[in-house]
C-alpha cells in the first residue's frame, strides 16, 4: 500500500488534519488523539492502515495508534520504517524533527523534499512550509513604536491632559 492508497482508505468526511496534531503533548493533543482514535475504531480498513503506518508513517494518528505507540509496536513486532532512513531523523525525536523540518522549510525546501528528508506526510510538510512563510513575512513597523520611541524606551508619552503653560497662568490669575 502506498501513501496515496493509504490516504484514500481514510473516511473522506473526516478532516485529514484531525490525524496530524499540531503538538505532541497536553490537553489539546489528548483531545485530538481521542477524536482520531474514535474515527479509527469504526474503520473497516483499520488493520491495513495499521500495517501501513507501522512500515511508513513516523507521524500522525494512523491505524488507531499514536507515533509513540507505533514505536513500541515496531519494536515488539520487529518492523522497521521502510521509507525513512534512521540517519535522516534527529536522534531526540518528534519535536526536534519538527524543528529541523521547519528550518528546512524556511530555507526553501519543497514539500516533497521535506517528506523525503524527515519522513513526514504531505500535510505535515505543507504545514511546515505554511508556518515558515507566515513567520518570514516582513511587517511594516507601526509609526511611533520603533527604536528610540517612547513605546520602546518606556518614556512617558506627551498626550496627557495637563494644562498648557498659558492655561495654567490664566487659571492662577482667576483664582487670586
Amino acid at each position: 500500500m502506498d501513501k496515496q492508497t493509504a490516504g484514500q482508505l481514510c473516511p473522506q468526511k473526516v478532516q485529514k488534519n484531525l490525524f496530524f496534531p499540531e503538538t505532541d503533548q497536553g490537553t489539546a493533543f489528548d483531545r485530538q488523539v481521542t477524536a482520531a482514535k474514535r474515527v479509527c475504531s469504526g474503520c473497516s480498513v483499520l488493520a491495513q492502515c495499521l500495517d501501513y503506518a507501522l512500515r511508513v508513517l513516523p507521524d500522525g494518528i494512523a491505524g488507531g495508534t499514536t507515533p509513540a505507540e507505533r514505536v513500541s509496536l515496531r519494536r515488539r513486532r520487529g518492523v522497521e520504517l521502510q521509507e525513512v532512513r534512521a540517519g535522516l531523523l534527529p536522534p531526540d525525536g518528534q519535536r526536534e524533527r519538527a524543528a529541523a523540518g521547519r528550518r528546512a522549510a524556511a530555507a526553501g525546501a519543497d514539500a516533497s523534499e521535506l517528506m523525503r528528508r524527515f519522513g513526514v506526510v504531505r500535510e505535515t510538510a505543507q504545514r511546515w512550509r505554511s508556518d515558515a512563510h507566515r513567520t518570514s513575512q516582513t511587517r511594516t513597523p507601526a509609526r511611533g513604536v520603533g527604536e528610540g520611541s517612547p513605546a520602546a524606551t518606556g518614556a512617558p508619552l506627551r498626550i496627557s491632559a495637563a494644562q498648557r503653560p498659558w492655561q495654567a497662568t490664566q487659571h492662577r490669575k482667576e483664582s487670586e
